[in-house]
């Protein structure tokens, strides 16, 4: 028989699943009469990939050229190559992948309420903050919602961690853990952070050494059957990403621009997820919970050791670390439920209601500024569904530049692309990766560094490799979309091009 706290949880996920419907809607957008779904461009390019695969063309970016692992994320984009074998229009494919987004979001809220309820099943104000907490959090819902796997890897990390939890009193190996940890680095290579925190944890803090020891073997048996099999089909032993982002820089300088876009992360939001939540993470220990810490920590070092995310900007925690939070948001629970109790036994009569107040007032405030990122005030309007989600308008433009090209270019023409996910993906036109995500030259280059500003803060991961004389001059595109950096660096190479405006 359901119980009251499984009708509760069943209104949550009813609130949040219509909150998650109209953000999606809010990402589409008509073009010629027909409304399209479209994802963040970076998922839009996992897209492309996942359709040539289903269409037999192999993991390549454009079909019949030499393959290039322009992606992270192989189980992910194999995912997105299963929506591509069902008769579904390009303009609603992006749709399918946002629908499970949805689910995976939604389980994921149910193991939060499990954890949450490990700790404290009779206090269920603690799963309901958690959850709500979770549920509600702009960046964690923006992401999943618009394509990228960062809602998937927030669902592991949970499952890993209740896990954990459930089977602390165990003595014998979780295989299944140590199955699901290194299934998670085929659904980003990264994702080894995470599972070798945790692993570390078991080890150290359970004194599991055996147990730690054999997950690790797990986790880098993932890793080498993937590195094989990339070196047979790629011929190389890393993805053509790790080289765009981590080579062609000096160390120091990414490092020191991880530290201090993770420092203004910290600033924004700190008092909700660096200082609240360690109180519980502390006091608890002996229960636990600081497990539910452990990831948080492991990505944010790893954030910092490769400089960061390059949508630093928009705020709040980025892609890496994101899914860590719904850990942290349990911690934040547990904390004011604490203090809560607190106040219940050692606060007069006069003064407790105020007290207790006080305390949900600072939830309900701390749940306000999580998601009024870097004090962006676009965002809280994204977060209430008030305006378009990132770079939607963005997006709209592509796809229309693509119906532009679809029915104007020569089938033979090609295009030199900045993004280079939405424009390949619906025009279906060959193109040129001008910032080298996809082209194994321009991500092997050096780093442009930027002309003015403090250069600890001059990295901009992705973004920072272009060389025109190889991608205009060399190469030769038929058509040039856009350009990075300065325009006039490439003058020299557009005598031969005409400028119109689309």
């Amino acid at each position: 028989m359901r119980s009251r706290n499984d009708h509760v949880f069943s209104l949550f996920l009813l609130v949040f699943g219509l909150y998650a419907v109209v953000f999606i809607y809010n990402t589409s957008f008509v073009v010629d009469g027909v409304r399209v779904f479209s994802l963040f461009d970076d998922a839009m390019v996992s897209m492309t990939y996942a359709r040539n695969l289903a269409e037999g063309h192999g993991l390549v970016w454009h079909a019949g050229e030499q393959p290039v692992e322009g992606f992270s994320n192989p189980a992910w984009v194999g995912f997105m190559a299963l929506i591509h074998l069902l008769p579904i229009p390009t303009e609603k494919t992006s749709l399918l992948v946002q629908c499970a987004g949805i689910v995976i979001l939604g389980l994921n809220l149910g193991l939060v309420r499990k954890i949450a309820s490990t700790f404290e099943p009779r206090r269920p104000r603690v799963w309901v903050v958690s959850v709500l907490f979770t549920a509600f959090y702009l960046p964690l819902v923006n992401w999943t919602l618009q394509g990228m796997e960062v809602g998937l890897l927030a669902l592991i990390v949970s499952f890993a961690c209740l896990r954990i939890l459930q089977r602390r009193e165990r003595r014998k190996p979780d295989r299944i853990l140590y199955l699901v940890l290194a299934a998670s680095t085929f659904v980003r290579m990264d994702a080894t952070v995470t599972a070798v925190a945790l692993l570390g944890y078991l080890a150290v803090r359970d004194r599991l050494w055996r147990h730690g020891v054999e997950g690790l073997g797990w986790v880098v048996g993932a890793i080498a059957l993937q590195t094989v099999g990339r070196a047979l089909y790629y011929g190389d032993l890393l993805p053509n990403t790790y080289y765009l982002k981590m080579t062609g820089f000096p160390a120091n300088l990414r490092i020191a621009r991880g530290a201090l876009v993770f420092l203004d992360m910290m600033r924004s939001t700190g008092w909700i997820l660096f200082l609240v939540p360690w109180i519980a993470a502390v006091r608890r220990r002996r229960e636990g919970a600081l497990v539910l810490a452990v990831p948080f920590l492991g990505l944010s070092a790893y954030s910092i050791y490769v400089g960061g995310d390059a949508w630093e900007w928009w705020g709040g925690t980025n892609r890496y670390i994101t899914a860590a939070v719904p850990g942290m948001f349990v911690l934040l629970a547990l904390t004011t439920s604490d203090a809560l109790e607190v106040v219940a036994r050692h606060v007069g009569e006069a003064i407790r209601p105020a007290a207790r107040g006080a305390i949900w007032l600072f939830l309900a405030t701390a749940l306000v500024q999580g998601n009024k990122l870097h004090d962006n005030p676009a965002s809280i309007y994204q977060w209430l569904l008030m305006s378009s989600p990132l770079h939607v308008e963005e997006n709209e433009w592509m796809v229309n530049f693509a119906r532009v090209l679809t029915a104007g270019a020569n089938p033979g023409d090609t295009i030199a692309v900045v993004w280079a996910g939405t424009v390949p993906y619906h025009s279906g036109m060959h193109c040129v990766d001008m910032l080298g995500k996809a082209d194994p030259v321009i991500s092997r280059r050096p780093m442009h560094t930027a002309r003015t500003g403090s250069p600890y803060r001059a990295f901009f991961p992705g973004h920072l490799k272009w060389d025109y004389s190889y991608s205009i001059g060399r190469l030769q595109p038929d058509i040039i979309s856009d350009f990075v950096g300065d325009p006039a660096d490439a003058g020299q190479f557009l005598s031969t091009y005409r400028k119109d405006v689309v």
